[in-house]
């Protein structure tokens, strides 16, 4: 399948685009935003750094740290080049050991604008990825950075303009007064937004050295690691990154908690890449996003998912119903009890990404358009 340049920008702009709706459906809140990282062992010497959001409209992604006997892998390197410097300055913490590798299990930034820290931390490193995330990385991160970040008129920056004009006139959005609690949160947001407008200028990907096809094996002395490509799945390119005597996989965005991104997905080959997943004897799976799982049980979980709305779509779109007659009779009632439950900040997400993304992904798939 070839994912064209139009295709791959308008995909960064809808996942930019709904999650800056998101964020702004939640501006009333007074929760002040984190801006920090924590480690996570996982197992002896295999570590998660574990990140806050790095804005409103973007998460960073999990990162993961395997420490052999000759050097260090580290699976994805963040959304912001500062936060990706920061990591290394918690990796050299943990070993005096050099990265010898970093993983890029895929195209979307928020594993990859942190490249180029490792790359000036270690200047000997090799960056592997899957042959079609390189492909899509060198022909879409630039022209996002520009165009949706740091570009006047740009989305991002129209939304720093409105929080900066709420700050100044001390009124939320529906220009009620805000209170203390809401200032310090606007505060951090703003302070997020002009950190990633400094981090994004005149941003350069820095590209993946090394790329395959299906399997990858590094050895750090005594320690494996497997990368393996199972097909498309979240991405053309996915790669989890497995360790097979300590049980512990770092799956990328083929796992998200709690709620999947489906954005652009290839919903029916993800469900046999899930299967290989839920294969693996697992004590410790690291997601792209959310908390360290123990054991495959929402992999489970995700694969049910893709398989009903798959069928059920296919199914309509074999009656002849249009996408938005699918989206519209598709019951997903009981799988977002299971996902979202009561808790009110998934419910946007799985509006987004299940109801809308996945759904439309399906019924494309279901009418043979990819």
């Amino acid at each position: 399948m070839q994912l064209h340049h139009a295709t791959a920008m308008s995909l960064s702009a809808g996942m930019f685009l709904l999650v800056l709706a998101s964020a702004a459906g939640a501006q009333g809140s007074v929760a002040v935003p984190c801006d920090s990282a924590h480690v996570e062992r996982v197992a002896d010497g295999v570590y998660a750094i574990i990140h806050c959001d790095a804005t409103d409209n973007w998460p960073h992604s999990n990162t993961g740290v395997i420490i052999g006997d000759d050097g260090v892998v580290v699976v994805d390197a963040t959304y912001l080049p500062s936060r990706a410097v920061a990591d290394i300055a918690l990796i050299r913490t943990l070993t005096s050991l050099p990265v010898r590798y970093l993983v890029n299990t895929h195209w979307h930034y928020d594993h990859n604008n942190g490249n180029r820290a490792y790359l000036d931390a270690y200047p000997d490193i090799a960056i592997i990825a899957h042959r079609e995330t390189r492909r899509i990385m060198a022909s879409t991160g630039a022209q996002y950075a520009a165009g949706y970040v740091t570009a006047a008129g740009s989305p991002t920056r129209q939304y720093l303009d409105t929080l900066r004009a709420r700050a100044s006139s001390g009124k939320d959005a529906k220009g009620a007064p805000l209170g203390d609690a809401a200032r310090a949160a606007l505060a951090v947001r703003i302070t997020q937004m002009e950190r990633e407008q400094r981090d994004l200028a005149g941003f350069v990907p820095v590209l993946p050295t090394l790329t395959f096809d299906r399997e990858f094996n590094i050895h750090l002395g005594r320690r494996e690691v497997q990368l393996r490509h199972w097909g498309r799945a979240n991405t053309p390119g996915d790669v989890a990154a497995y360790l097979p005597a300590e049980q512990v996989l770092f799956s990328g965005d083929l796992v998200v908690h709690p709620i999947p991104y489906a954005f652009n997905s290839s919903p029916v080959e993800w469900i046999e890449t899930m299967r290989a997943l839920e294969a693996l004897p697992v004590t410790a799976l690291v997601p792209g996003h959310g908390a360290v799982q123990h054991d495959v049980s929402y992999v489970r979980q995700v694969r049910e998912l893709l398989e009903y709305v798959v069928r059920e779509v296919a199914r309509l779109a074999g009656e002849g119903r249009t996408k938005d007659e699918a989206r519209a009779r598709v019951d997903l009632a009981a799988f977002r009890a299971r996902f979202v439950g009561g808790d009110s900040s998934r419910a946007e997400m799985w509006d987004g990404s299940i109801m809308h993304a996945l759904v439309d992904r399906a019924w494309d798939a279901a009418r043979g358009a990819h």
